[in-house]
């Protein structure tokens, strides 16, 4: 039989109930279980004004217990000796639901005259915890931020002791970005813009966000599956509104810009495809080099965010890309040979640059332009002794070739000398081989290649191509 909590006092097994709550693995699951249940049922079944002093200091360790409480989708259920059916663990909602049902039994007690009965900021947050870990998506989302709204209702109505703190706005956020609701974003922002009005209003000052705050949210936007206009546009609010706290004097001192805040940004609009999103990444990097430049060291250009942007550029179709990437790119290797930055250009980097000569649009002049470039990227790669050029840099210039000059026997010979240098760097894989087929004609495609083909060719060839998985080589 389980044993309740008035038992608990009354024989004198107080230190057993604080072990049990602190310490939830000295009993099994199910047990564990069973006991909060026995324990929670015991104090919401006593008459408002009867619990005792023992009782009222344990309602909020039980209330983390529930809050904290392991739990599944669906409560399994399992016969008792009796033949009853009893539940073996509890679904995240009954472990919400009964911090709820702890906090209504304090507030319920605190009205029937037990004024030294006070549900605190920290029990508050169990309840929100609970909502948040529960796992019921828009619904437990929601209901936190409403408890959340409550509270700070309550404070501004003159209720000091249920003043939200930076843990109950974290925590509502973090209820949003967990929900896998559409809205999740917007409403985890629509708390953070609120958060801020309240600092700066001076109408709650412990309200104090901090970059955790900001990150979780970015990560949302990271893990978005379909990322639209919509999303890099929220993506960049979100840091606008960062860089917005970052210039208070006051509030606002926990929350720092760094540099993964602004890769998420860039990325998010390269991601999009939208219209524009391009020139919007070269304005976001441009506007981090300068503040790294200013002296915000934890604002870092490095070579990831540089080779996002090459990769927006490439995919953007619109005009003036490669003039574009001759700037970010000069800007990059300035600041590297300067000593700012470590990262220097790497093979992705050029890579990227490659695939915006490829792909770049205009008239002739234009694509003659962007094909000179092309060659000058590739003879930068010669050049070096840390760039290793792939078979996605290979597949590029070989694409950059057809795209960028009319048939000619100057196409063929550069892209028969792309191939050769290819070929001996064992960095041809199918692509290289599809590409080099439209860069040159049939007869000089075949006496490159002799009798072999995308599928079937020396494994040496393409003994260093970086694949989980290659398809079958033919040995000579």
């Amino acid at each position: 039989m389980a044993t309740s909590l008035g038992a608990v006092i009354e024989f004198g097994f107080l230190m057993s109930a604080d072990a049990y709550l602190v310490y939830p693995g000295l009993l099994p699951p199910q047990k564990h279980t069973a006991w909060l249940q026995t324990i929670t049922r015991d104090i919401c079944d006593s008459k408002a004004g009867h619990l005792t002093p023992e009782m009222v200091d344990k309602v909020p360790q039980l209330m983390s217990a529930w809050a904290y409480h392991p739990h599944s989708v669906t409560a399994p259920m399992e016969l008792s000796p009796g033949g009853n059916v009893n539940p073996v663990f509890c679904t995240g909602k009954q472990c919400a639901i009964a911090t709820e049902q702890l906090l209504k039994r304090l507030l319920d007690e605190r009205q029937a005259g037990k004024s030294d009965v006070i549900a605190t900021t920290s029990v508050y947050n169990s309840v929100l915890t609970g909502w948040a870990r529960s796992g019921e998506g828009f619904a437990a989302a929601e209901r936190a931020e409403n408890i959340l709204r409550e509270m700070e209702y309550a404070y501004e109505m003159g209720d000091e002791n249920v003043q939200p703190n930076r843990e109950s706005f974290k925590i509502a956020i973090e209820a949003w970005t967990q929900s896998g609701a559409k809205d999740s974003i917007e409403r985890s922002i629509r708390i953070l813009e609120w958060t801020v009005d309240l600092i700066k209003s001076g109408k709650n000052l412990e309200a104090r966000i901090d970059t955790e705050s900001f990150d979780l949210v970015f990560r949302e936007i990271t893990n978005s599956r379909n990322v639209t206009v919509h999303e890099a546009k929220l993506a960049e609010g979100l840091l606008n509104l960062m860089e917005e706290v970052c210039t208070c004097t006051k509030g606002f001192e926990t929350v720092n810009l760094h540099t993964s805040c602004y890769i998420i940004a860039i990325h998010t609009w390269t991601r999009s495809r939208a219209m524009g999103s391009a020139r919007r990444s070269v304005q976001i990097l441009q506007r981090m080099a300068h503040l790294y430049i200013e002296g915000h060291n934890n604002i870092v250009p490095d070579a990831v965010c540089f080779n996002y942007v090459f990769d927006a550029l490439a995919k953007s179709g619109e005009l003036g890309t490669v003039n574009r990437a001759k700037e970010i790119f000069q800007l990059m290797k300035g600041l590297y040979q300067s000593g700012c930055i470590e990262s220097k250009p790497d093979v992705f980097s050029y890579s990227s640059l490659l695939s915006v000569c490829a792909y770049s649009k205009g008239d002739k002049n234009d694509k003659f332009e962007a094909f000179e470039f092309a060659m000058e990227i590739l003879e930068e790669i010669g050049e070096s002794d840390s760039v290793f050029p792939n078979h996605v840099t290979y597949g590029t210039a070989l694409r950059a070739c057809t795209n960028l000059l009319p048939i000619c026997m100057q196409r063929q010979n550069i892209a028969e000398k792309i191939f050769n240098e290819c070929r001996k760097n064992g960095q041809v894989n199918g692509k290289v081989l599809s590409q080099l087929r439209y860069a040159v004609s049939p007869k000089m495609f075949r006496n490159m290649i002799g009798d072999f083909s995308e599928e079937n060719f020396p494994i040496e060839w393409g003994h260093n191509v970086q694949m989980k998985k290659r398809k079958g080589r033919k040995k000579d």
